[in-house]
């Protein structure tokens, strides 16, 4: 098993348990490749993003329906977003927005 994949198992297992937290779920399918690990997250109403997962990066790549990079907090943040049924650009704007508010807060 590569560090890809071993990276991913441990992403799913944290995007598990953050849904179950909140009384959510999704089905994770990891596809035949890699490098890096790709994972497809399904939800019981349809729909999910596909993850590109790389042991060489902290942050993990969504593609879902643009690219970008999210840190896992983040991520788990999003994905938990998304199965709550907020559309994907507006869970993107919502993590975008605190962001900015935390590197106000820094800059104080």
């Amino acid at each position: 098993m590569t560090d890809n994949v071993v990276r991913a198992e441990e992403v799913v297992e944290y995007l598990r348990q953050r849904l179950s937290a909140e009384g959510l779920s999704a089905t994770f399918e990891f596809p035949l490749y890699e490098h890096p690990c790709g994972v497809d997250v399904e939800f019981p109403a349809g729909g999910g993003p596909h993850l590109e997962i790389s042991a060489a990066f902290a942050e993990v790549r969504v593609l879902d329906p643009v690219d970008f990079g999210l840190s896992l907090t983040d991520l788990g943040d999003y994905v938990v977003m998304l199965a709550r049924g907020v559309p994907p650009k507006d869970a993107l704007k919502v993590l975008q927005g605190k962001d900015r508010r935390a590197r106000w807060w820094r800059r104080r």
